[in-house]
Order: structure tokens, then sequence, then C-alpha cells
């Protein structure tokens, strides 16, 4: 350019020459501007030349208009220029902040370069960040005008899809900047729209959404979420919904989160908003459920659409839908309703419709549904237990579990029923293993632990034992009502599981509770004793003869002192260690017996299951 006259004819010249460079390129096809990208550099080196002569401007702009093209975002890249325009932006902004609100050149340049910086973090993210990109944002969003901070949140919304970027962003301190530029009335709604779709990204880090929630992001929610006017106003409201739904799953803030208007807007966008809408509306309730007041309102206009989408709805909508269910309505009235208005048939329907391994939360609905004193047996008069008989063969752990549990849950109404449906090769399923505990899990495992509480409350409340005598059974035993209910009680506190029997771990638990010992042995006896089917526990008939004779159990008088001292002290004790020793080889013989045939039954048993596999097979 050289110096003096020369120089300064030279940058009128450049000038001139961006100026028609910049025109030129403003309304060409993408194809031609590929053909020019060559100018790029030429282009860089004027605008770094003076940055306050008006060519500085004039060069931005054209470089603005290339960023169009792929090809040339690809020679701008490879010609190094992004460290060029990065330290330009450095220097306007350290000098002219105070001009970023008026019309100037050096606001021209920084808008231009802000443009650029908008069409290459769609494509080339981390080489914008690693230039420091973030922080001339930051700065643009506190010191620029409404048009620069449009263009500015476009830019980082696009940088917000990566995670990463977000973590840098929320670093240099976006987060505020980002909240005061979202706000429909400090800007325009193409701004608001680029901002919140920032903070939704941001959102989705709980560590950092909790700061969001922090610096006031909540009231900026309700006002997106109420907002119906203008053209953005549909994509405003779901970016805010979607903020709001990664909100939600941060603990800390879901006691702040559902204001009134927010309530208000919820229940807006669910009648009237979109699917996805309404999916993201529910997965925000459920993990906000029992946190804000006016809930019970809010979740009774619910349950109608939520049975319709269980009905109608992809099965997408269904499934969440059902663990809504599960989830929200947590009350026998609820669960009466959802029966009346058909949700019975309407999991069966979904049940048939999908494969083995996505009948999870189907089944936990039926579950939920058990809970109810009465409805299991509605549930069993529509087949329920057969079809959870059927998915026993599911190769999914959880869900036979969850089968298992619900045909327990089933058999403490009618076990002869489910007796019937359950595969003889399935009922090892349901013998307690004590050796291995069963574990209910599955994302479901705290849900399915409740409703077995309530599930095994019910069943006490309503007195099932006393269904098992008969009025003979009472004169036989001639017990009184204040009788029953003590064995009643104990038994019930005893047959934690509802099972129907006690077994000798079990009654080894009741000799403690009555201030009995036994050793293993005396157990043993007194379970072979009054175990009058051999089924190897007591069910409560058994219970109660052996409640009712246990005070003349050895007699009375010199009768029961001696035979208390022979068999139960230590004379007892000794006879039994004798007899024992005396038979050790008989007692190991048939122990050895015992397993031999024990064996062989296991292996007929496995070679006949074989056999109708292969029988079914072919």
């Amino acid at each position: 350019f050289g110096t003096g006259e020369n120089k300064h004819k030279n940058y009128i010249a450049a000038a001139a020459a961006a100026s028609a460079i910049a025109e030129k390129t403003k309304n060409i096809s993408l194809q031609e501007l590929k053909t020019i990208d060559w100018i790029i550099k030429p282009l860089v080196e004027v605008l770094q030349l003076d940055i306050e002569h008006p060519m500085a401007a004039k060069s931005s702009l054209a470089l603005r208009n290339l960023m169009r093209s792929r090809q040339c975002m690809l020679t701008f890249l490879g010609n190094n220029c992004l460290p060029v325009t990065a330290r330009v932006m450095d220097m306007l902004l350290s000098k002219r902040s105070s001009d970023l609100k008026r019309p100037c050149d050096a606001r021209s340049v920084v808008e231009n370069i802000a443009a650029c910086y908008r069409e290459l973090a769609q494509f080339y993210p981390w080489e914008l960040v690693n230039t420091g990109a973030i922080r001339h944002c930051v700065t643009l969003l506190k010191l620029g005008d409404v048009p620069l901070q449009t263009i500015v949140a476009t830019t980082m919304a696009s940088l917000s899809n990566d995670l990463e970027i977000c973590k840098q962003m929320f670093t240099y301190g976006a987060i505020r900047p980002l909240l005061i530029a979202s706000d429909v009335s400090n800007t325009n709604e193409a701004c608001m729209l680029a901002g919140l779709g920032c903070i939704t990204q941001l959102c989705r880090i709980p560590e950092i959404g909790l700061r969001v929630a922090q610096q006031g992001a909540v009231p900026l929610l309700e006002k997106g979420l109420l907002l119906y006017k203008g053209h953005g106003n549909l994509a405003i409201r779901e970016k805010s919904l979607y903020a709001l739904s990664f909100l939600s799953r941060v603990h800390e803030i879901r006691d702040m989160l559902i204001t009134p208007k927010i309530i208000r807007g919820l229940s807006a966008e669910f009648a009237a908003g979109s699917l996805a809408s309404r999916e993201v509306i529910i997965r925000l309730l459920m993990n906000v459920h029992r946190r804000y007041e006016g809930e019970k309102e809010l979740v009774d206009t619910l349950k109608d659409p939520l049975l319709e989408l269980i009905r109608t709805g992809p099965w997408s909508a269904k499934n969440l839908c059902l663990k809504a269910v599960c989830v929200l309505f947590d009350s026998n009235e609820y669960r009466e309703y959802f029966v009346e208005k058909g949700l019975v048939d309407s999991i069966l329907k979904v049940m048939s419709a999908k494969g083995e391994d996505l009948q999870e939360v189907p089944i936990v609905t039926l579950l939920y549904l058990s809970v109810h004193p009465t409805i299991p047996t509605h549930l069993l008069q529509k087949g329920v237990d057969v079809v959870a008989a059927e998915l026993l063969n599911c190769h999914d752990h959880i869900i036979r579990e969850l089968c298992v549990i619900l045909l327990k849950a089933l058999a403490l109404h009618d076990s002869e029923a489910v007796e019937k449906v359950v595969p003889a090769e399935k009922k090892y399923l349901f013998v307690k293993d004590i050796r291995n505990p069963q574990l209910y899990g599955g994302e479901y495992g705290g849900l399915v632990q409740d409703y077995l509480q309530t599930i095994v409350g019910n069943r006490h409340d309503q007195n099932y034992l006393r269904d098992i005598l008969t009025e003979q059974d009472m004169l036989d035993l001639q017990l009184t009502e204040e009788e029953l209910v003590s064995y009643e009680n104990t038994f019930l506190e005893l047959d934690a599981d509802c099972g129907g029997t006690l077994d000798i771990d079990e009654l080894k638990l009741l000799m403690v509770l009555m201030g009995e010992k036994m050793d293993q042995y005396e157990l043993q006896e007194l379970l072979e004793e009054y175990d009058t089917d051999h089924s190897g526990s007591l069910d409560f008939k058994e219970f109660v003869v052996m409640m009712k004779g246990w005070k003349t159990r050895f007699g009375t008088g010199v009768t029961k002192a001696y035979n208390e001292t022979v068999k139960r002290g230590h004379i007892g004790k000794a006879a039994r260690e004798f007899f024992r020793w005396w038979n050790k080889s008989k007692l190991e013989a048939a122990q050895v017996q015992e397993a031999k045939e024990s064996r062989a039954r296991a292996m007929q048993s496995n070679v006949e299951l074989q056999m109708r596999y292969l029988d079914h097979e072919n």
C-alpha cells in the first residue's frame, strides 16, 4: 500500500474493491461463490491492515457473504484466517466497547465477524471455540444491541449442541447474559428463541442447570411458556418446556420449579400442544411429583387424556402414560376410576402388541392396580393371570420376576386359579429360596416394593386366614374369638410374605418370641409332629392346633415334669446326641441314599423337560 499519498489512495481503492466484492457476493448463488473462494485471503489481509478504516467494514461484509458457502468456509479455515479475525475481534472489543450500540465502522466489523462465527458454528464449532469465540460472544451479549445479541445468541445455540462446549460457556459466565438476552421484554423473538435454545442445552447438565435456575431462569421460562403472540411463539413455548423438563431432574430445585403460572402454561400446552410436548409434560410432572401445591387439581385434568393416549397413541406415548399412571395417581380412588374406564383392557391390548422384552411397564401397572383390595378379583376375571403365566417363559429375568410377583399377589385372592395357569416346569419360580433372596429390580424396584407392602397389608386387613377354618374346625378346637384373633395376628406377623404357611425358620422365630429354647432337631421334630399333610411347613389350621395344645403338649402334673426333663432338658439333648451317635452309620447311609434319589429325580425331570421342548421344536 505504500506510504503517504499513495497509501491513502490505495486504501481508498481497497475499500472500493472490498465494497464491490461485498455487493457482488450479496446475491450470487452458492455455485458461483465456490469459484471465487481464492479472494478470501486478500480480504482478510485488508481487514487486519487498519480496523478503523472503512475498508475493514467492507472486507468483513464480503467475508460474511462468502461464508454462505462450505467451500469458502474450508478455504477460510485452511488459510488460517480464523485466528486473524479473532485477533481483530479482540482489538475491537477492547477499544470500542462503548460503540457497539451505535452505527459505526467498528460496530459493522464486529457484526460481520459475529455473522461469520454464526455460519462456522454450524459445521466447525471446536475451531471457533479454540480461537476464543465463546469469550467474544459473552462480551457481545453484555455490550451489544439487539441485532448483535440475536446473531451471537444464534451462534451460541449452534455451539451448545456439544455439551462439552456448554461447560466452557458456563466457565466464561454465559448464563446471566443469556438469560437477559432471552427475556422477551428486552429483545426480539429471534433472539429469545436462540437464547432459550442455548439455555435448554445448558440445563441438560444437572450441575449447570442448578446454576441456571438459581440465576433466575424460572421467571423467564414462565414468560416463554405463556407467550402466544408472534410467529415464533410455538417454538419458544417448546424450548421453555424442554428447559423445565431438564431442570426437573435436578433434585435441589424441584420445590421452586412449578409455580402457578407454569401450572397454567402446562395445562394449556397439554390441552393444545403436540404429542411431543405432552410427553415432555408427563416426564416433567413425574419428576416433580409431590413437590408443589396444586398437583391434585392439575393431574385430575390429565386422567382422561392419558387414558386416550394409552388407547390410541404410539407405543412410546403408551409406555410413558402407563408410567405416569403408576407415579402420579397413587390413591385407590384413581385406581377405581381407571378400571371403570377400561384401563385393564387397554393394558392387555398393549401387552398383546408388544414383544416379550417390552412388557415391563404394563406388568408394573397391573401391580399398581393390584394394590386395591378388590381390583385383583377383576384382574383375574380379565385373564391377567393367564397372560402373566405365559410371560414366565420370557428371557428377560426382570420381566420374569415381575410376573412372579404379580402372580403371587393374585394368588393371595385365588390361589387355585393361579396354580392352574402356571406351567409345571415354572413352578420352581414360586418356591421360596432363602439362599437366593429375590431382588425386585429394574427401574421400578421402589414402586414394586411399595406395592407389595400395600398388597400384603390389604390381605391382612381382609382376615383371609379365617377362610381356612370351617365352623366344624372351630367347634372341634373349641376356639374363642379372642384366641382366634390372637392366633391370627401372631401368624400374620410371622408370615410376612402372606404365603399362608410357616417354614422351620419362621417356626424358630415363633419359639424365640414365646421364650422357648429349642435346637434345630427339636424344631424339626416339632414341625413333623404338627405337619399333618407332610408339606414341610405349617398352614394356619396346623398352627392353631399346635398353639391350642401347647400348654398340655407334654401332659400335666408329674407326667409333664417328667416329659419336659427327659425330652426338653439336658437329659433330652444328651439322649438325642447319643441316638445320633449310635445310629450314625444308618443316618449317613440314609442321607446318601436320599441325595442319590434326589439327584436321580432332578435328572429325570431335566430329561422330561428336554424331550418336551424337542417335541415342540419338531
